[in-house]
């Protein structure tokens, strides 16, 4: 399997993963405010590296004003669709590219697409979300755990 193939499942797979979870949220009836705020987070990091991967500035803030699973879902999407499109044009010579941005902390950095990729994966993953792992309403124990017994 080649890397982008690679890179392509593994993203299809946490899209996949972050729609499992927004379904068991929107199905509890309360009291996941802290886990929509983190995963809104997630998916807002995703975008903004997404953006830089393609060029753009990235601007958006890093803890955007999610107030319901649908804003949430649609940030997903987004996400999705915008992983989507860019892994199908990526070549093994792009993943070697060197990206250079604006950190909002200060200096200009610099990484190749291939390191920005694996992070996005990495940091999609679950045990990355501890705030998944706390227990909600409803008596089936926490989002992490319903939507770790799903399968693709």
């Amino acid at each position: 399997m080649e890397e982008r193939e690679l890179f392509a499942r593994m993203s299809g797979f946490e899209n996949w993963v972050n729609l499992q979870l927004l379904e068991v949220l929107n199905k509890e009836s309360g009291g996941n405010e802290e886990v929509l705020k983190l995963l809104a987070h997630n998916l807002q990091s995703q975008l903004i590296w997404l953006s830089r991967l393609e060029g753009r500035a990235g601007k958006e803030h890093w803890w955007p004003q999610i107030s319901s699973v649908e804003e949430c879902r649609s940030l997903a999407k987004e996400a999705a669709e915008r992983s989507k499109a860019l892994l199908k044009e990526l070549t093994h010579h792009k993943l070697s590219e060197k990206v250079t941005f604006n950190s909002f902390q200060g200096p200009a950095a610099e990484v190749a697409v291939r390191d920005i990729l694996l992070q996005l994966i990495i940091r999609a993953a679950p045990p990355s979300r501890p705030a998944l792992n706390a227990p909600h309403t409803g008596g089936q124990g926490s989002c992490c755990t319903q939507f770790s017994r799903l399968r693709p």
